[in-house]
């Protein structure tokens, strides 16, 4: 019997080793994956399999019957695909999605693991990819709040660097970054910041002149899909809308039932379609401001702009001045920014070690576009969403991605990564990781 286990355990041995030869990442593969999944469910979730709430079920509902407009294109599939979709269609498709993304993500982290040449090195990144899939800020938002339409940018800015060093489907890009205006015009100041930094970080590090070219013209392609979406909805997605307040309330209800009725579920269309209406309308909806007290801005500039900049300066007056808001956000930012603090003066030491050290001037301005990315992504989300976490959460995870991107094309990257990582005490690193690791946020605040 003892002989037939050690032989049993000797025959596994040697199909792992073969495997790992054959597959060297599929170890730090197994690893990541099963961490972000237990992680998930057992801190994120505390403990309980991921929930659909009835507001994202919504979202899966509301198609281009309403106009065309942002945030539709979500329930326009869904509705091409199941009609009506019931609850437990939406949750179930959703589930796949999320398990698909973060296996995707765990994949290109292995390959990132196993392109490292020392122990010393992997060690380093190990680190910094479980800081990457951890925290209050980081993919358990996506978990916490399934469904959620953020989570689509972040499913096709992997679709983004999964075609970008492909011969033809690179020029996809401008068609993904509009699907992520589609999907909520305020991927502007997230994931399309991140596809474009990339981009033009890519033209950098580009050997042959036909390559630089060709990320070159995808690049300034992608920039130009983006305003030009971006500033046609903030224009003309007001007129583009086809019903009233009202009329999409009992439509959504009427598309939601039996699986729910509850009318709170629908404030996020009523606010995103409605803005200007919503912020006067009265206590039933949360919000209510006289039309007087709301600030105007009128500058000597073009109307569509000034309307955008009005747009930005509404949003922002509202989101201070709503007291429940006040009190949510003077607890949850200080809170947030004090989790991830110390991981962001690490990030940023290597990053303006890498901005002082670079001689190509392009490559200068990838790395300073780097620097400024992470509190204009924060600041975006304080001025112009009331879902502060969220923003955080994009800023956080862009910061992270863009470094690690870097470091798989560039060997003085990882140095500096590994460096920074081996200065530290490891206890201290510890003990800031297992606390990081369990520290937990509402995504909707």
């Amino acid at each position: 019997m003892a002989q037939a286990v050690i032989k049993k355990a000797n025959r596994i041995a040697s199909a792992l080793a073969k495997a790992d030869k054959k597959l060297p990442w599929l170890k730090y593969f197994v690893f990541l994956y099963a961490y972000l999944l237990v992680y998930s469910i057992s801190i994120v979730c505390h403990g309980h399999m991921w929930k659909l709430d009835e507001a994202c079920y919504t979202y899966h509902l509301a198609d281009f019957d309403f106009g065309f407009c942002t945030r539709l294109l979500l329930g326009a599939v869904f509705r091409l695909i199941f009609g009506n979709p019931s609850f437990n269609e939406v949750y179930v498709t959703e589930s796949v999605l999320i398990v698909t993304a973060y296996a995707v993500i765990c994949g290109l982290l292995s390959r990132l693991l196993v392109s490292l040449g020392d122990s010393k090195t992997r060690f380093a990144f190990l680190t910094l990819c479980i800081f990457f899939l951890s925290g209050p800020t980081s993919f358990g938002g996506f978990v916490n709040q399934l469904g959620m339409l953020d989570a689509h940018w972040l499913y096709l800015s992997l679709v983004f660097l999964l075609v970008l060093e492909t011969k033809y489907l690179k020029y996809i890009t401008p068609a993904l970054v509009f699907l992520m205006i589609m999907i909520h015009y305020a991927s502007m100041v997230t994931y399309i910041i991140f596809c474009c930094m990339v981009l033009l970080y890519r033209i950098t590090i580009e050997q042959s002149k036909a390559g630089k070219r060709q990320y070159a013209a995808i690049f300034a392609l992608t920039v130009f899909v983006a305003i030009v979406s971006f500033v046609y909805f903030q224009i003309f997605e007001e007129t583009n809308v086809r019903v009233t307040m009202e009329e999409m309330d009992r439509e959504l209800i009427a598309r939601a039932y039996p699986h729910t009725k509850d009318a709170a579920s629908l404030r996020f269309y009523n606010f995103a379609f409605f803005r200007d209406e919503m912020m006067h309308h009265g206590s039933e909806y949360g919000v209510y401001l006289p039309y007087e007290a709301v600030p105007t801005v009128n500058l000597p500039l073009p109307e569509p702009v000034n309307k955008i900049i009005n747009m930005i300066v509404s949003q922002a007056f509202v989101n201070f001045n709503v007291e429940k808001e006040k009190i949510l956000k003077a607890f949850y930012i200080p809170y947030l920014l004090l989790c991830s603090l110390p991981l962001i003066a690490v990030v940023y030491r290597i990053r303006i070690k890498l901005f002082r050290a670079e001689k190509n001037r392009l490559k200068k301005f990838c790395h300073f576009l780097a620097l400024v990315q992470y509190p204009f992504c924060a600041v975006s989300g304080l001025l112009f969403s009331n879902d502060v976490t969220r923003f955080l959460i994009h800023a956080y995870v862009i910061l992270l991605a863009y470094l690690l991107y870097n470091a798989y094309r560039e060997e003085n990257v990882r140095l500096a990564i590994k460096e920074a990582f081996y200065r530290l005490d490891k206890r201290m690193v510890c003990a800031y990781l297992f606390v990081f690791m369990l520290a937990t946020a509402d995504t909707y605040v």
